[in-house]
């Protein structure tokens, strides 16, 4: 009797279980009502349906798990779980999990970066007819420059393009317009990119915004490009977008000025972090003379690198714009433009060397900057360094090399230079005495104003 009691006492334990806690379920069963609450967007109670086919090698509840590990659907956001269940899913021929896998290993998220993997996988969904899988793989035929094959590239975007995939409009349009595996032709660039641009594909409005605003492969039209750039910058978000219509309205490319909109363009793209916004702000404020605002935009420009804010943040602290004077500040970001090459920075360096300015002074120092700028062309630059030979300042004196370096100067059409050479050729200094070759450097340096070089030529050869 008692045995009989224990028999049906673990049938209701069973049954139970069963009808509540849904133990007795199949796996089909689990993913059915995985997908029920999945439909219903109740993602928890989905996950663990999901959970419980998975387990049991459900390719489909494999598929739906990865997807929610990867999207945070009722589970925390894991991708290497969705590597996990993807992989699974993929190697039981899920294409959509063979298309999500390859962009996983494509982009080293959730798996080790590999671009021979990304391909592998992206190839078998792209054989199989996935459209998305076809344009991904396209993409990385023209991009990725390991296994760069534009000729594939044309294949798979073609066949995801005539399909309309917007990503393979674009690429195709891309590659028609710089010639990537297939002849170059404007007219099919255009026609791709219009496709793409109309179903909001950023990337195909941006290009499509260029071709109208140079008038290549299409009449040159300002309202075309300035309609497509706006649908670019308001519903994508392209930087780039924003910056080019800021600079037409800056500029007044083919439209009339408007400062307004070019400040309005500037900031959207400057407070997204694009360095030329946020130095082309800065100079509209600086020329408004809102040096304030001028500084602001100067100094996030600056300190991310970009050597024209540098060069203007010096400028600022050396001239009291918006800032209290600093000399010191001001040599410290000259250098950092200098050290990057801008032949500006280096000549204003080597000034504050000369001058002992925010820095010890040093004609070493000064000759240095001056010969670095110099070997950029910088005029004045060449005529510094001549005084600097003339004088003997950080150098030894050497009057041949002060004529040598106020001639290149002066050729260049340097007054000072001009002047300066004049003196030598009158005096016979570094130079063989010639009138002659002091007149005509007394008369370059008159015709520019020089009022010390017209009272020599009065009293030349007296």
């Amino acid at each position: 009797m008692k045995k009989i009691i224990f028999i049906i006492f673990c049938a209701s334990i069973a049954y139970i279980w069963c009808f509540y806690y849904d133990g007795c379920l199949k796996p089909n069963d689990n993913f059915n009502r995985g997908i029920a609450f999945y439909n219903n967007k109740e993602f928890l109670t989905a996950s663990s349906y999901f959970k419980k086919a998975a387990a049991k090698n459900h390719v489909l509840a494999q598929y739906h798990l990865a997807l929610m590990y990867d999207k945070g659907f009722g589970v925390k956001q894991d991708k290497i779980q969705a590597g996990i269940w993807y992989q699974k899913a993929a190697k039981q021929g899920i294409i959509e999990a063979q298309n999500n896998l390859g962009l996983l290993y494509l982009n080293g998220v959730g798996v080790p970066q590999d671009v021979k993997q990304a391909e592998q996988w992206l190839q078998k969904a792209a054989q199989q007819g996935h459209i998305e899988a076809q344009a991904n793989l396209g993409t990385l035929y023209i991009n990725d420059l390991v296994i760069q094959d534009f000729i594939q590239a044309i294949k798979w975007n073609q066949t995801a393009a005539e399909q309309g995939n917007t990503q393979a409009q674009y690429n195709l349009g891309l590659s028609y317009e710089a010639g990537y595996g297939i002849e170059k032709n404007l007219s099919k660039a255009i026609s791709w990119y219009k496709k793409a641009a109309g179903k909001d594909n950023v990337e195909a409005q941006y290009h499509l915004a260029k071709l109208y605003q140079t008038g290549q492969g299409v009449p040159q039209d300002i309202k075309q490009a300035i309609y497509w750039y706006e649908k670019a910058a308001q519903q994508g978000g392209k930087l780039e977008a924003q910056f080019e219509l800021a600079t037409i309205y800056y500029k007044g490319q083919l439209v009339s000025q408007n400062i307004n909109q070019a400040i309005r363009w500037y900031q959207l793209a400057a407070e997204q972090g694009h360095l030329e916004a946020q130095y082309f702000l800065a100079k509209i404020y600086y020329y408004q003379q809102n040096f304030k605002q001028a500084e602001i935009w100067y100094r996030k420009a600056a300190l991310q690198g970009y050597v024209k804010a540098q060069f203007s943040l010096a400028g600022l602290y050396e001239n009291a714009e918006g800032v209290n004077q600093d000399m010191k500040e001001a040599a410290i970001w000259y250098r950092k433009a200098a050290a990057k090459d801008f032949v500006q920075a280096q000549f204003q360096l080597g000034m504050m060397y000369y001058d002992g300015m925010g820095v010890n002074q040093s004609f070493v120092d000064a000759n240095i900057w001056f010969t670095k700028a110099a070997e950029q062309n910088h005029i004045k630059a060449m005529s510094n360094i001549g005084l600097l030979y003339y004088e003997g300042y950080g150098v030894p004196k050497n009057l041949t090399k002060a004529a040598s370096w106020y001639h290149r100067a002066a050729e260049l059409g340097n007054i000072d230079a001009q002047f300066n050479l004049a003196v030598m050729y009158k005096k016979g200094k570094g130079v063989i005495r010639n009138l002659t070759e002091a007149e005509h450097w007394f008369t370059k340096a008159a015709e520019q104003g020089d009022i010390y070089a017209q009272d020599a030529l009065n009293n030349l050869y007296e």
